[in-house]
């Protein structure tokens, strides 16, 4: 039996913050694993309403990633 090298490719993380309140957790994924994971963070520092209708004001419209980390202030 013939084993195959299989490539993993690294995960995308898309970390949406408010005033840098992501950093931890980015910090602490690329402490664990950083060949594993590609990270991209988008800030949102501005005030959020607490209900959000429509999010095209605050968010990008077309986004790829295999992992989501909202780690917005409430």
């Amino acid at each position: 039996m013939n084993k195959k090298t299989v490539e993993k490719k690294p995960q995308k993380i898309l970390v949406f913050q408010q005033n840098g309140s992501g950093e931890a957790k980015v910090r602490g994924i690329r402490e664990v694993e950083n060949e594993q994971f590609i990270i991209e963070s988008i800030a949102i520092d501005q005030p959020l309403p607490p209900f959000i209708d429509d999010s095209e004001e605050y968010l990008p419209n077309d986004f790829q990633a295999s992992l989501v980390i909202d780690s917005s202030e409430y």
